[in-house]
């Protein structure tokens, strides 16, 4: 492993690691622990091992790639982090994944480039001591189980002079204060469909906040979550038409709310990205919880 000492003082220097499963979050822990990101103490890697152990696809190889300076986190840095007492780093690691191994010397080589479709996508480690999953774009191919129904929206990656292509359903772990599941699972349903149609725009974070400073009676940051009324408040003021639907209770409620999942999973693809708008709320009086 490239000595950690001799990049303390590189920072603005690109440095590019290939990992393995095994050694995947160690590495990145060694940077976590720079003065530049978490500092010396030692972040929570328990969802990013359940990711490794049960997850991912056994072919899955790894490139690790810092610092990474990501638009969603830096945005959340300057509208919240940036004013905390602890000192929070505002860079972030891009970690790459391949089907099969790759090197430094391949991602360098210009004559023999790498096979675009051995790009699996990328997902964004946070200087968080205990949310340091970020935002995501991975294809169905990286994981074990992948016969499934999914919306995939693609995206230009360039790593080293390389260009990939990025194929997946955009992801945003919550990180409990900046957002909840409400906030994440609106900022993935409005970066898919502000990737792929005109009339629709990507939204930061911080954009999706003042869009509900005007209807708000609380305060916004840290985040509690939103209400259902907020959620459809957001996305009527981004050009979505929204219908919210009340399920009871009652057994005939239950079922019809279970056929609606069901009816949403095995969808056709085509038609689930033309009409079918979904998104499921529900919760403990006003608060509101995706699914």
């Amino acid at each position: 492993m490239q000595k950690l000492e001799d990049s303390k003082n590189s920072l603005l220097n690109l440095i590019v690691w290939p990992a393995n499963k095994e050694d995947l979050i160690p590495k990145i822990q060694k940077i976590l622990e720079l003065h530049d990101f978490c500092g010396q103490k030692s972040p929570d890697t328990v969802r990013l091992e359940l990711l490794l152990e049960k997850r991912f696809n056994p072919e899955v190889r790894f490139v690790i790639e810092f610092p990474y300076v990501d638009r969603h986190y830096r945005d959340t840095y300057y509208s919240f982090h940036s004013s905390k007492f602890n000192k929070i780093g505002r860079n972030c690691i891009r970690v790459h994944l391949f089907e099969g191994e790759v090197t430094r010397t391949d991602l360098l080589d210009r004559e023999n480039k790498l096979d675009e479709k051995r790009y699996w996508g990328f997902f964004i480690i946070r200087p968080l001591l205990h949310s340091i999953l970020g935002r995501s774009l991975i294809s169905p191919m990286a994981y074990i189980k992948n016969e499934y129904v999914c919306c995939l929206m693609k995206a230009k990656v360039s790593l080293l002079g390389n260009e990939f292509m990025a194929y997946g359903f955009p992801h945003i772990a919550q990180d409990k204060e900046t957002h909840t599941c409400a906030e994440s699972a609106l900022w993935s349903y409005i970066e898919y469909f502000g990737s792929k149609y005109p009339q629709y725009k990507p939204l930061l974070p911080s954009q999706i906040i003042k869009t509900l400073l005007d209807t708000t009676e609380h305060r916004l940051l840290p985040s509690k979550g939103l209400s259902k009324d907020e959620l459809a408040k957001c996305l009527q003021n981004n050009g979505f038409q929204c219908q919210i639907y009340s399920f009871t209770k009652s057994s005939i409620g239950v079922t019809m709310h279970f056929r609606l999942i069901q009816i949403y999973r095995i969808w056709n693809p085509a038609v689930v990205d033309a009409g079918w708008k979904c998104s499921w709320s529900y919760g403990v009086g006003n608060r509101a919880s995706r699914r």
